[in-house]
């Protein structure tokens, strides 16, 4: 009866860390994080909340949106 649009978000942790030359220990370190939850980030096999992905936006600081990229988003990008 409804259609329920799901965006599939991918985020670009890993690539900003490397553009900064910052750790995934490093963030674990900052956001009290364990260093699994981190790294699970980064290989996108969690999705990030939008409290920790405002908290890793203010560290890095970097915008939400370049961190959080939809797919459809990525596609464009490249």
């Amino acid at each position: 009866m409804f259609n329920i649009l799901k965006l599939e978000c991918m985020n670009r942790l890993s690539e900003i860390l490397k553009e900064q030359g910052r750790t995934q220990a490093y963030l674990s370190r900052k956001m009290g994080k364990s260093p699994n939850t981190v790294n699970n980030w980064c290989r996108n096999n969690t999705k990030i909340t939008l409290a920790d992905a405002k908290l890793i936006s203010e560290i890095l600081n970097c915008s939400m949106e370049d961190l959080l990229l939809e797919e459809d988003k990525k596609e464009e990008k490249k």
